[in-house]
């Protein structure tokens, strides 16, 4: 069995998985000191834990204390804040809402105290402290490295814990933490930039592998059984039906984006196709993604034999590779008469090539955002989801249609459409 996993990690490095670690930070010294507003209740835990990061990193923390309301009043003019405090997450709605606060982590859990009066209802509702990054922070990676010493589990839990707070649930204690994303070829240029910018914000690495998704499910599922295999901390599919086969890792999957699927042709279109039936034109060499490594290839394939054209279409494949970008490269070189491929590929290259879209129902992927149950970096990695989620922009402007606005989905209760299935 390691064998065969061992092989199927090999096999997608071979079928062209691309890797790029995006070091954040700057490489100057760390700050020497962070000022940091908090809520006078918390000064027991909050004095402790800043004396311990003291020790470990040589970074002075500044502790101002106020209240709640004060150290949020003056809020949205002032920058003598790198971090915020707080004793009650319910505070920071309104601002919040009005981004006048970044980043937000849930550092401990508190009820509140409930009403000595017998005739007074009695409340349920649990408070949880948090810290937050302003907008207005002047230094924010130290800023949010000292949050995640606060929040993590082995740093900033056990002293909350002594001083009555049960901690939540923050990510394992890592100076500079490493955050490992599978994502799909097709979500490539909307989000390399959106990751460089997070890298830097955060402090963190951020390693990013971009292949088919069939590739990348192999070798998620080879990890299983592989000792000392780093799974990734969020996933990043091309289509809905790429979920499922991980569900038990990423339980929850959020859409953000769409794209249609169609055929690519020379500008000009010299062989007139514009449907799946002109791609069996005598002598038309196409290209096709391969339906066990991508998304598009699983994708395509169910779409010809819903269509009957599998066996005529299939005569005239000249090439499968796992993902689009290399279709739309054979394309420009002039290798290939056609291709299918998602719009978004086809886009940058609309001064050479024309897109036609495939008029079937399925001819759309929906791409999923999940992040693994069971990381390490769970929070980073929902701060990258939130980080792609304020970004709908960059993501309309590679051409996708947008969808981060809906529910998040279970993934065990994605259902794969009938057109897709054996």
């Amino acid at each position: 069995m390691k064998i065969v996993a061992l092989l199927l990690l090999a096999l997608a490095v071979v079928l062209g998985v691309v890797a790029f670690r995006e070091r954040g930070g700057s490489p100057s010294p760390a700050p020497v000191a962070l000022t940091v507003g908090c809520a006078e209740e918390l000064q027991p835990p909050v004095a402790a834990i800043a004396a311990a990061y003291q020790r470990e990193s040589g970074v002075t923390i500044r502790l101002q204390y106020a209240s709640v309301a004060a150290l949020l009043s003056d809020l949205p003019d002032s920058k003598k804040f790198d971090l915020l405090v707080i004793s009650d997450d319910t505070a920071l709605r309104d601002i919040r809402n009005k981004g006048t606060v970044r980043e937000v982590f849930a550092l401990a859990h508190r009820p509140l105290a409930v009403a000595t009066n017998a005739s007074a209802p009695s409340s349920n509702h649990v408070s949880t402290a948090v810290a937050t990054v302003p907008a207005s922070c002047p230094q924010p990676a130290a800023a949010l490295r000292f949050a995640r010493f606060l929040a993590a589990p082995e740093k900033g839990g056990p002293v909350f814990s002594q001083h009555g707070y049960p901690p939540a649930d923050g990510d394992r204690w890592a100076a500079k933490p490493e955050l490992i994303l599978y994502s799909g070829g097709v979500n490539r240029l909307a989000i390399e930039k959106l990751l460089r910018q997070f890298a830097d914000r955060e402090g963190v690495n951020v390693t990013t592998v971009f292949n088919g998704c069939g590739v990348l499910c192999a070798t998620m599922k080879a990890m299983n059984n592989t000792a000392g295999a780093r799974f990734p901390d969020a996933y990043y599919a091309c289509d809905l039906c790429f979920v499922p086969p991980v569900a038990a890792q990423f339980p929850e999957a959020v859409l953000l984006t769409e794209t249609d699927i169609g055929i690519v042709v020379k500008k000009g279109n010299p062989r007139g196709v514009t449907t799946l039936a002109d791609l069996a034109q005598p002598g038309l060499k196409l290209g096709l993604c391969n339906a066990e490594q991508s998304t598009l290839g699983f994708m395509t394939r169910g779409m010809l034999k819903a269509t009957g054209l599998a066996a005529a279409v299939g005569k005239n494949v000249a090439t499968e590779v796992p993902t689009a970008d290399l279709l739309i490269n054979q394309m420009r070189i002039g290798g290939l008469d056609a291709a299918i491929v998602y719009r978004v590929n086809a886009i940058p290259q609309s001064d050479t090539l024309d897109f036609f879209p495939i008029q079937h129902a399925g001819a759309k992927a929906i791409q999923p955002f999940a992040v693994r149950e069971r990381s390490p970096n769970r929070q980073l990695a929902r701060r990258l989801l939130d980080c792609l989620k304020a970004n709908r922009g960059e993501f309309e402007k590679a051409g996708f249609l947008w969808r981060g606005n809906e529910a998040p989905q279970k993934s065990k209760d994605i259902q794969v459409p009938d057109w897709l299935k054996p």
